[in-house]
């Protein structure tokens, strides 16, 4: 009887060792995975970003729409425009939807307004991405909130096919209808994709 409540209170003993490694195998990867822009998301995507994944300008100058899609991150003084490049490859072989989503971060400046922020996207070639093709450029305030968080906000879904990948272009600008202020003010968003 002995034999048999001891072997019992090993199995419970081991039982309980392998759920509590797993738990903590199962945090640690989450939190690598939300923690590395180049982690797969949801073992779907692969995202790789050129440089950084966080845009910040200055109201130094307003832009035209016509010479902000034209913005490659280069040639400009520092904080007139924002630019990054992001590559999105689907590792698996089924189609995934995905979305491209842009967070408001705190600035150390004054927050120029959502309605004055002019957001292009375009893909390597510099086409303008589905819904980015009208005449008008979009503002952030513009875009769908992301699960009704009013700082996140869905810029893009796309559609990739099995092991197929896409590079995306985000430009930013100050729109050409701000006024200029003495107060330096700034506008900043970490760009982000998701599976959908």
């Amino acid at each position: 009887m002995m034999n048999l409540q001891s072997k019992r209170a090993n199995k419970l003993v081991l039982i309980s060792i392998t759920l509590i490694v797993v738990f903590f195998v199962l945090v640690y990867s989450n939190y690598r995975k939300n923690n590395n822009p180049s982690i797969p998301d949801n073992d779907q995507l692969f995202i790789k970003y050129d440089d950084v994944d966080i845009i910040e300008i200055e109201n130094k100058l307003p832009v035209a729409d016509a010479l902000g899609k034209k913005f490659n991150g280069e040639g400009t003084e520092d904080g007139v425009q924002g630019y990054l490049e992001l590559s999105v490859k689907n590792i698996t072989n089924k189609k995934v939807k995905y979305e491209v989503l842009g967070t408001k971060l705190p600035t150390d400046n004054k927050q120029i307004s959502d309605n004055y922020i002019k957001i292009y996207l375009t893909n390597e070639d510099n086409s303008p991405l589905n819904g980015f093709d009208l005449n008008t450029v979009p503002v952030f305030h513009s875009f769908p909130n992301y699960n009704s968080n009013t700082t996140k906000k869905v810029l893009y879904t796309g559609i990739l096919a099995g092991n197929d990948s896409e590079t995306i272009k985000v430009h930013m600008w100050l729109s050409d209808n701000y006024r200029i202020s003495n107060v330096t003010e700034a506008f900043k968003i970490d760009i982000d994709v998701r599976a959908k």
